[in-house]
């Protein structure tokens, strides 16, 4: 795993943490030349929100709780990136937010999952292209596909967005939770063995996931 990719774990792990947030020293006690990337990291995100917010900046960073540094403000959404349109937010969390949106070229329905600004050094965009190119080298039917990456430019600085497969359904954290009392153990079988099909598919081409939860996981209306 690259160092950018780590770091962007760690960024995670001590956002979802309990308050009070862990200090960087106790995060990275096995991999301590990284208390100092992570501390810059945090320090651009926390930056990108208080410009986004449109609030004074300042130097340096300390480890005091800052929960509000990892909630995306509502700001009003794009009308458009690249050549898609834009309707409406579908999801938001501490490193994007998720659009459905309209790909006018082709008339189709698209998820688009831009990157919010701040968080991308020029090693982590050219990582991000690298990665873009092997998710688009998936094709399983239990993967959404990735139609196109690219970077959106518009004025906040280089934003980096996917644009995907858009699944209507509901996540399996739900699904479970209202079918529990007539599900069979062998749906439940055949539930996890698809799953573990999509991941082996991933696993072949060199992509581990590495976040994989019920509430990562669509079961689709076609009941896949």
């Amino acid at each position: 795993m690259s160092i950018e990719s780590r770091l962007m774990d760690l960024l995670e792990s001590w956002r979802e943490a309990a308050e009070p947030k862990p200090a960087l020293e106790v995060l990275c006690r096995n991999e301590p030349e990284l208390v100092e990337p992570l501390r810059e990291l945090i320090s651009n995100v926390r930056a990108a929100d208080r410009a986004m917010r449109g609030a004074a900046t300042s130097d340096g960073v300390d480890d005091r709780p800052a929960v509000e540094a990892f909630q995306i403000p509502a700001e009003v959404p794009p009308k458009q990136i690249a050549e898609y349109r834009i309707e409406r937010e579908i999801g938001r969390g501490g490193m994007g937010v998720v659009y459905e949106a309209f790909e006018v070229g082709l008339q189709r329905r698209v998820a688009v999952k831009l990157v919010r600004p701040g968080l991308m050094t020029a090693r982590m965009l050219k990582r991000f292209e690298y990665e873009a190119a092997l998710l688009a080298r998936l094709d399983h039917e239990g993967i959404a596909t990735i139609y196109h990456a690219g970077i959106w430019e518009a004025g906040a600085g280089p934003q980096p967005y996917f644009a995907m497969e858009y699944v209507e359904g509901e996540k399996l954290d739900v699904y479970l939770q209202k079918n529990r009392a007539k599900l069979k153990l062998r749906q439940l079988i055949e539930l996890v063995h698809e799953i573990c099909q999509a991941v082996q598919a991933a696993h072949a081409k060199g992509i581990v996931h590495r976040d994989l939860k019920p509430e990562n996981l669509f079961k689709t209306r076609e009941a896949r």
